[in-house]
């Protein structure tokens, strides 16, 4: 992994190199591996990394080096070496930085047609003093830049340098107007200045011009499979994921992964142990518990926790070494994740997760583990329930009801808007493109709802020194997936019944007791318990930047009134529909967006914030 920063002057002005170095990414968490700068008069790139997988020469860092007139920097895990290193005539030796600048020389901007895995990387052509840069079909790992026609061109793939190489940074209105729907624009930031790739996306920049192009749409490689038994799907379906898994498990240093006991992270869990201990290899297995939460959860289908599903795992596979965490309530969360607001371009979505994700980051600093296996894609993947033609009837029916009336989504999610904010065409227009989906498993593997999110999250593993890599968003197996008739995933209405894929296809590596299971398990279900002890200081915080009056655009969006009662449900004795969707769901992420926006507009030194 690298944290990249590339700043360029087309408007006769000298790079200040000292300062681009000192602006270089860097974590108080891990020592470098590896730093390098490469310094124009006009141009500066400056790098900073930690191998996830050793080089064969600790002394070369071969993203840097110039071939044909090239510079590259990357921040890349591919996942189909194999197929790039046969299609090259390269040599396992070679690095992905290697490999992504033999792809370049071979196949220019067409290289991203051949590229899988987790990757954004940058080229620089010196003669022509023109940019090429391009993050992976999931945007799993994005850039930010600024460009200003004739000025200036910057990147990076943290946002700390550009308020200090920009001039101003300007709230973007729109971007939040966003966010208070609970949804996000694909390719803006918290700032007008500073935009960021969508995903499958490339741009090709030079003095005066800046072009986008997609390379690359679910749609376009959905394929008619049509095996002679369900039997071969599921066949196939276990060689891609132990396929999809394997490429994962690179890394030289310790593995790790998430344990819930649900369907995803435990078939990339046993899928991970079971392909390790064939080399004598552990993984180190994190999984969090609700405090005092047993047994259903107050959501049908549900439980608060799945001990027993995870203690299955650890009996099938013993290669794995299990730690076991619950949530401090006494533990500020906003606090805690202040100091990443500098990295960052967006307010977090979900906070109460960060919890379990921050620790389990920290669980696997103390291990020396640099890759943490996830399943987060699984629900639209390997364990994708199915969808009949009554359940495409029945999306078809809801998306007309929310054509018509696009406020009303979300049973009551937005009742702390204003009435004359949510009825603007703007805002029904967004709201109609979040709600009117009648395809919802290409909504989810492609990334139109969850990628722009994601440059939330990315940073913060950077400053952790954590590669993440999910085997259920492999792009084979996601092209798979997306494929099949959709009767392979299911074969009647009973629960046990759905999500066959997973079920079936991978029966002798998850244990029987997790495939034959009919629930699913909630995540920080003990949010409440951190609620009841921070929610009379957040809400004092708020009446301080209330009085300040230096974000009262917020209320253009919501009712203030409306907001500060959510406070009395103070205390929660236990958790129900209501309180979820009020509390921990929307006066939570209004209280996210607040805090972050009051840290980006008061925070000292560099470009002034402008209103």
């Amino acid at each position: 992994m690298r944290g990249i920063l590339g700043y360029i002057r087309w408007d006769g002005h000298l790079i200040d190199h000292a300062l681009l170095k000192n602006l270089a990414f860097q974590s108080p968490l891990w020592e470098p591996d590896h730093q390098a700068s490469i310094m124009y008069e006009n141009a500066g790139f400056v790098t900073t990394s930690r191998y996830v997988t050793k080089p064969n020469n600790p002394c070369l860092d071969e993203h840097t080096k110039q071939v044909r007139g090239y510079v590259l920097f990357d921040d890349a895990y591919l996942t189909n070496r194999n197929d790039i290193i046969s299609k090259l005539h390269a040599s396992n030796a070679h690095s992905d930085s290697e490999l992504l600048m033999l792809a370049y020389i071979k196949w220019q901007e067409h290289c991203t047609q051949h590229l899988h895995g987790n990757f954004c990387f940058a080229i620089w052509d010196i003669k022509r003093q023109e940019i090429f840069l391009a993050i992976d079909q999931f945007a799993s790992k994005n850039f930010f830049y600024s460009f200003i026609p004739g000025v200036h061109f910057i990147f990076a793939n943290y946002m700390t340098p550009f308020k200090i190489l920009c001039k101003t940074m300007t709230i973007n209105y729109n971007f939040f107007a966003h966010f208070s729907l609970d949804t996000l624009p694909q390719e803006e930031t918290s700032f007008l200045e500073v935009k960021k790739i969508q995903s499958a996306h490339y741009i090709k920049v030079t003095t005066e011009k800046l072009k986008k192009t997609c390379y690359w749409r679910l749609k376009d490689n959905q394929n008619t499979l049509i095996y002679p038994s369900r039997d071969e799907y599921y066949q196939h379906f276990n060689y891609l994921f132990e396929k999809a898994t394997q490429s994962c498990l690179r890394s030289t240093y310790s593995i790790a992964s998430h344990i819930s006991g649900g369907l995803d992270s435990s078939s990339v869990a046993s899928m991970a142990a079971s392909l390790l201990n064939k080399k004598n290899r552990e993984l180190y297995g994190f999984t969090a518990i609700s405090k005092d939460m047993h047994g259903p959860s107050y959501r049908t289908g549900w439980l608060y926790n799945e001990p027993h599903c995870v203690q299955a795992i650890l009996d099938k596979y013993p290669n794995i070494k299990h730690h076991e965490y619950t949530a401090d309530p006494t533990i500020d969360l906003f606090q805690q994740l202040e100091k990443h607001y500098p990295l960052i371009d967006q307010p977090i979505r979900n906070i109460f997760n960060f919890s379990w994700i921050l620790a389990s980051y920290d669980y696997m600093l103390k291990n020396n583990c640099r890759v943490l296996l996830t399943g987060g894609k699984g629900n639209a993947s390997i364990s994708w329930p199915g969808q009949s033609w009554k359940a495409k009837i029945y999306y078809t029916y809801n998306a007309a009801k929310i054509w018509l009336r696009p406020h009303s989504q979300f049973s009551g999610y937005y009742n702390c808007l204003q009435r004359k904010f949510i009825h603007t065409a703007s805002a029904k227009k967004i709201l109609r493109k979040i709600g009117c989906i009648l395809d919802r498993q290409y909504f989810m593997l492609s990334e139109t709802s969850g990628g722009a999110r994601k440059t939330s999250a990315y940073p913060i593993q950077l400053w952790y020194g954590v590669e993440k890599l999910d085997p259920t968003n492999n792009l084979e197996l996601i092209e798979f997936c997306y494929s099949l008739p959709q009767t392979v995933f299911f074969s009647g209405s009973d629960i046990l019944q759905h999500r066959l894929l997973v079920r079936e296809g991978l029966r002798n590596i998850v244990p029987e007791i997790i495939c034959m299971h009919p629930y699913r398990g909630e995540q920080a279900a003990d949010w409440y318990l951190s609620f009841n002890n921070h929610a009379k200081y957040w809400c004092d915080e708020l009446l301080k930047i209330d009085a300040s009056q230096h974000l009262s655009f917020v209320w253009d969006m919501y009712n203030k009134n409306d907001i500060f009662r959510l406070f009395e449900h103070l205390p929660i004795e236990h958790i129900t529909a209501a309180n979820t969707r009020d509390v921990s769901c929307a006066l939570m992420r209004f209280l996210s967006m607040i805090f972050y926006l009051n840290f980006i507009t008061c925070a000292s030194g560099g470009a002034g914030v402008i209103y």
